[in-house]
């Protein structure tokens, strides 16, 4: 992980590589990610502590040259990945290599480099559209580079693929207070959106009209109290989408 260690004039210590994929809870039934070493995944070279100026310990403090808010990537529509990611504290460091790979854990392949905007301690957004329409689980990677050549991976993150399929997903999943449904549509045509409690009693219909291809729908959540819930997307050919989503 890319983190932010100070030292009060005593030591700057740098966190080893954790293994694992942050957003899968956006998506059902994907497979698990193997574990770095099971994925035989490039040792990771943990980047050299740098000093920051006008540090107030007499022995200066220590960052590493990058820390890492977020990084998140969600499929947008059927030929594109949209991937995103926040970061702070930038010393030294050169830029990312956004990494991909199709159906497994390895081999990635750089698939386009994002130079750093900033080399100070505010906080940096960054976002590239990648052209993927593979069918099955897309995973990315970051490369932060330093100026150096140093470098170390971010997490692994999973896309679902399109499948040609109709599918619905919903996030965030659990949910406090807005909730996205995500319609992949194999066909367009009118449907009836519906919102079920845990004894299938109906809550809440839409008359919705769907395009092919992706959809989103933005469904109220706050005013729901805690507990498992459902929703059906009902096409007028008598087609049935469902999915599932906690409120908390």
């Amino acid at each position: 992980m890319w983190l932010l260690v100070y030292s009060q004039c005593t030591f700057a210590q740098a966190a080893g590589p954790l293994a694992g994929i942050t957003n899968l809870g956006n998506y059902n039934a994907l497979p698990a990610l193997p574990s770095l070493t099971q994925a035989a995944l490039p040792v990771v070279n943990m980047p050299v502590l740098t000093e920051v100026p006008d540090c107030p310990c007499n022995s200066g403090c220590f960052v590493l040259p990058v820390t890492l808010l977020a990084f998140d990537a969600n499929r947008k529509e059927i030929n594109h990945v949209w991937l995103n990611w926040k970061t702070t504290n930038e010393y030294n460091n050169k830029g990312f290599n956004v990494q991909r790979s199709l159906g497994n854990a390895s081999p990635f392949e750089t698939v386009a480099f994002v130079p750093s905007w900033a080399n100070n301690a505010g906080v940096n957004k960054y976002e590239l559209t990648d052209n993927n329409h593979f069918e099955g689980i897309s995973y990315y990677r970051l490369k932060q580079i330093d100026l150096d050549g140093k470098f170390t991976f971010s997490e692994t993150v999973a896309v679902k693929g399109y499948t040609g399929q109709s599918s619905l997903t919903l996030y965030p999943n659990p949910v406090k207070e807005k909730l996205s449904a995500a319609i992949d549509a194999a066909k367009k045509g009118q449907a009836v959106l519906v919102v079920l409690d845990a004894t299938q009693k109906q809550l809440y219909t839409q008359n919705i009209f769907i395009n092919k291809g992706i959809n989103l729908i933005n469904l109220p959540a706050a005013h729901l109290a805690g507990g498992i819930y459902f929703v059906k997307i009902i096409y007028a050919d008598s087609d049935v989408l469902t999915g599932k989503f906690i409120k908390l």
